[in-house]
């Protein structure tokens, strides 16, 4: 029996999590589903925004082959900035910890990226 919860315990530090906390409200939010997308659109985002300058899916957290996570900003119509750089759309760039994605009226801190 013990050797199935060591086994337990190391899948659960091999999966690949993001937490991020939310500025406005100082929720943390913890990504452990990939893709992840961030909008307004209750049908096709895990994590809903209300806001009318909020893209259907606004950008995106994504884990790639050789496990690198990534944000993507989904073509959204007032964009998606990382470290106060405007996102190219459709671009993956790599995620890491200490990072801030903002978008109109949002600004999200990255705590963690465990790939």
């Amino acid at each position: 029996m013990e050797d199935d919860d060591d086994e337990s315990a190391t899948m659960l530090i091999e999966e690949s999590t993001v937490r991020l906390v939310r500025k406005k409200t100082g929720d943390e939010i913890t990504v452990d589903t990939f893709p992840f997308i961030v909008g307004h659109s209750e049908k096709s985002a895990n994590f809903v925004l209300e806001e009318k300058t909020i893209s259907r899916k606004h950008f995106m957290i994504g884990k790639n082959d050789s496990g690198e996570i990534f944000i993507r900003d989904m073509k959204s119509t007032n964009g998606t900035s990382l470290n106060g750089i405007r996102m190219e759309p459709e671009k993956d760039v790599k995620l890491n910890k200490e990072d801030v994605i903002v978008i109109p009226g949002e600004e999200f801190q990255v705590m963690e990226v465990a790939s």
